[in-house]
């Protein structure tokens, strides 16, 4: 959901981890304009989560170094749940779960972008998708004052939070 860290967590795991960090839109317009598909977010899920694989593929090929990305943004149930199926145990997925009370503080432009975010979320079925997660992380930290941090949003500290980050750098490509 809108405001849950998925980025501030995306660039935890890409700074301390080394992750390579993509973004689903990235993914999915990337193979779309390769495939000369001019609307990829009306395909089916099937289709949709091909093509993410398709580019996941191409941009794991081009970067052989890597052994370890982080999707951010998985927001359509129907498609990550096709993910999981295509990829298996490669994919890790985790939720982020932070209340709405929380959400709306942390949107720059106010709670009602926050919920206006969330209604088409919501409507793809991204609040489903910690049903299916193997990761549902707490992140009801409140953002703290003092700035810069890229940990400011996300409670990685408290020790079930960290084991469950130190799962995700188990989840590993294969070589």
């Amino acid at each position: 959901m809108s405001e849950s860290g998925k980025s501030t967590v995306g660039e935890y795991l890409r700074t301390h981890h080394g992750y390579a960090r993509l973004k689903i839109g990235y993914l999915i317009q990337g193979a779309a304009t390769r495939e000369s598909i001019a609307a990829p977010y009306r395909l089916d899920p099937v289709l949709q989560a091909e093509l993410i694989v398709d580019a996941l593929d191409r941009y794991c090929e081009a970067h052989h170094f890597l052994d370890s990305v982080s999707i951010e943004s998985l927001h359509d149930f129907d498609s990550t749940a096709e993910l999981a199926r295509i990829l298996g145990s490669q994919l890790t997925i985790a939720y982020l779960d932070v209340s709405a009370a929380v959400r709306a503080q942390r949107g720059t432009a106010g709670a009602r972008d926050v919920a206006d975010r969330d209604v088409v979320k919501s409507a793809q079925g991204a609040d489903k998708i910690a049903s299916i997660a193997q990761e549902v992380i707490g992140n009801d930290v409140q953002p703290e004052t003092h700035g810069g941090s890229v940990r400011r949003n996300c409670a990685v500290s408290a020790p079930s939070q960290e084991q469950a980050i130190n799962r995700l750098n188990q989840t590993r490509l294969p070589g």
